[in-house]
């Protein structure tokens, strides 16, 4: 996007700048972030290239029609993990998002409308981790007395394990 408003604006061409095209992608990926709160974020790269300094604006809904393919593609991963588990939304009680991306409106829009639901972002990764870790090896243990729940892990890619033979 920046590129093509830059090269008609300024003629000029970051892929032909290693070092303009970093400094491109490193304000659209604070630009995500800015969007992630604001509903319009500016961009603004001193010295870009051959000395002249480049300003946009983008609007959270610009962005988003930018990043639809991205977010079709985040629903259609959601719709295959239900279908993979065999389960339909109606058996999901609760959806926790964990990640950077969450943060992103539409990105939580993409996934509450596969699942019907608003989802929850109220952990942080490690404390998912931690709380799936401590309800797995309570329902395992025999000490503890919880409500019977079920986990259902779905890997979208293959798992392999190798290993070398042992010399001996």
């Amino acid at each position: 996007h920046f590129a093509a408003e830059w090269k008609a604006k300024h003629k000029i061409d970051i892929f032909t700048n290693a070092k303009a095209k970093l400094r491109t992608e490193v304000a659209s990926e604070k630009l995500k972030k800015v969007l992630s709160a604001n509903s319009e974020a500016p961009v603004n790269i001193e010295c870009l290239m051959n000395d002249v300094d480049v300003r946009s604006v983008v609007k959270r809904e610009d962005f988003e029609k930018m990043a639809e393919h991205l977010l079709q593609r985040v629903a259609d991963a959601c719709s295959r993990a239900l279908t993979e588990a065999g389960l339909k939304k109606e058996d999901i009680y609760a959806v926790e998002m964990v990640g950077g991306s969450t943060r992103m409106p539409a990105v939580r829009t993409a996934v509450s409308s596969v699942f019907g639901k608003e989802a929850s972002r109220t952990m942080n990764s490690e404390e998912a981790v931690a709380r799936g870790c401590a309800l797995q090896g309570a329902m395992l243990s025999p000490a503890f007395k919880v409500r019977e729940f079920q986990v259902h892990e779905v890997y979208p890619y293959p798992v392999a394990f190798t290993w070398a033979k042992d010399p001996d």
